[in-house]
């Protein structure tokens, strides 16, 4: 996610020093990519299971 987003900043800030075409486009492209990588990773963050407050203490027993 964070190549993306470089590749998304240099290309805009490419964009305002020289005014090319292909860099305008680019940076739409990256920029598009870097905000569908992160729902992505949104999505995979929702997903994880609730963690508890604090653990279970081990159950001890004595064996002998």
């Amino acid at each position: 996610m964070a190549t993306v987003a470089v590749c998304a900043v240099y290309n805009v800030a490419a964009w305002l020093k020289r005014r090319e075409p292909h860099l305008a486009f680019n940076s739409l492209v990256y920029g598009c990519a870097a905000i569908w990588e992160l729902n992505h990773v949104q999505g995979h963050l929702a997903c994880r299971p609730a963690q508890a407050a604090e653990p279970d203490a081990p159950v001890l027993r004595d064996v002998a």
